[in-house]
């Protein structure tokens, strides 16, 4: 029976189709960059599953290091709660400056939850910090982006992977299928 995965990757036989992640985690990171910042952060939760999702932050730190600009990343599993991020937010603000100009945040879920958190403390999106998520989620009400993010080729990832699944042979697809993506403003960057 064909079996085609979206992200994360079962086994060598088996086609995984993703946005290049990593090539996101470097697109966050060159795009923050460009806007003027020069201390910078990436904060990922996610699931410990071997799959594409992980790439994002070594491409993120890839970025930083060619541009020799400082940054910082912290990672949680799924099982873990925000709160270590917001205690980690909270330890790096000093006389109501975070100690950060630029976040990259590995979904925008994430995203907005720390746009929310630094708010409370007064601290300005995007002037004193801008953030960058990662998904492309659109606010179904305004249909804008609900925050700058890296967009995820998602109905073109959803037809490449029935493509190969309707193709009966998935030792015909590649083991990796990545698709590209982009970056689109959405208020939390300065423009």
């Amino acid at each position: 029976m064909p079996v085609v995965t979206i992200d994360r990757h079962l086994s060598a036989n088996i086609p995984c189709v993703s946005s290049d992640n990593y090539r996101g985690g470097e697109l966050a990171a060159e795009k923050l960059i460009a806007l003027g910042c020069r201390s910078l952060l990436f904060f990922r939760i996610g699931p410990s599953i071997y799959g594409e999702v992980p790439t994002r932050g070594p491409g993120f730190e890839n970025a930083c290091r060619m541009a020799k600009v400082p940054y910082q990343s912290q990672w949680l599993s799924d099982a873990d709660t925000e709160a270590p991020f917001f205690r980690f937010l909270e330890e790096h603000i000093q006389d109501g400056k975070l100690e950060f100009d630029g976040i990259f945040c590995n979904s925008d879920g994430l995203a907005v939850r720390v746009c929310e958190f630094l708010r409370s403390r007064e601290i300005r999106i995007p002037e004193d910090v801008q953030i960058i998520g990662y998904d492309g989620i659109v606010d179904f009400a305004t249909g804008r982006y609900i925050c700058s993010t890296i967009v995820q080729p998602v109905a073109e990832m959803a037809q490449t992977a029935v493509k190969a699944l309707l193709s009966g042979d998935s030792t015909l697809s590649p083991a990796n299928i990545s698709l590209p993506v982009y970056f689109a403003p959405g208020g939390t960057t300065r423009e």
